[in-house]
């Protein structure tokens, strides 16, 4: 959300990417803001695995990083949704 720390989610997920060894060193795992949304500020992990490791890698960093988020206070804000009125009868 716009009221997190960005350079704390940024830093999260690098050591999430440091701590798992299916993600490679080189070339080095980096992170940046990729979108300014209605509700939140996206930042974006990009790092290089084997070919074989990048679904099931990509699956467990997105949960890892939920997790890591929700423990450190940073909030994963829901989309706001206006509904239209139903029709009256």
């Amino acid at each position: 959300a716009y009221g997190d720390d960005v350079a704390t989610a940024r830093q999260l997920l690098l050591d999430l990417a440091a701590n798992d060894e299916r993600i490679l060193e080189e070339p080095a795992p980096e992170t940046f803001v990729a979108t300014l949304g209605d509700a939140a500020v996206g930042v974006t992990l990009h790092y290089w695995t084997a070919t074989a490791d990048f679904w099931k890698t990509k699956i467990d960093m997105t949960q890892k990083a939920k997790a890591a988020f929700e423990a450190k206070g940073l909030t994963i804000p829901v989309a706001p949704r206006l509904l239209p009125p139903a029709p009256s009868r």
